[in-house]
């Protein structure tokens, strides 16, 4: 992670790690982010970034905006079938002055999250969210690695730092 974003994990948090297939859309999102703020980074840090159920999830916290406005969306989801979570509303989308930047950083932040339920949680290439006793994002070669044997796939995680 480039130098430039270490405000991304300088505040309190309960934890930030997550398999390492999804590291390089991490960081793009993490870049996206630190653009979106421009030059008044707002004490922007990540809370808690963790894969449950398969999905990214990824939680953050920053300042009040200058007119003392805040963005805090309630976001709403679903067990699917699969296991897979399903986005099912988003609430209080906006505060009630409106928050440009905060509701454009949750909007990065839920496509990078969807970009994670299609993108393999080990290597990266293109995946689906299966539910194989461990509800997990896999491609197919990963897939058959775990069925094959569940001890087998690797348990790097990345973390900040």
């Amino acid at each position: 992670m480039n130098a430039a974003l270490t405000y991304h994990f300088a505040g309190r948090n309960i934890g930030i790690g997550f398999h390492r297939g999804w590291q390089g859309l991490f960081s793009r999102l993490c870049f996206c982010i630190d653009e979106a703020l421009g030059e008044n980074k707002r004490s922007f840090h990540w809370t808690q970034v963790k894969e449950k159920w398969g999905a990214l999830r990824a939680y953050h916290t920053m300042d009040e905006t200058e007119d003392g406005a805040s963005y805090a969306p309630l976001k709403l989801s679903e067990q699917q079938p699969n296991g897979a979570m399903k986005r099912v509303a988003v609430m209080n989308q906006e505060s009630s002055t409106g928050d440009p930047i905060g509701k454009r950083i949750s909007d990065l932040i839920d496509a990078a999250c969807e970009e994670a339920s299609h993108t393999c949680m080990v290597c990266g290439e293109p995946a689906e969210i299966k539910n194989l006793g461990w509800v997990a994002c896999l491609c197919d070669h990963h897939e058959k690695q775990y069925l094959k044997d569940r001890n087998s796939l690797p348990t790097h995680y990345w973390e900040p730092g």
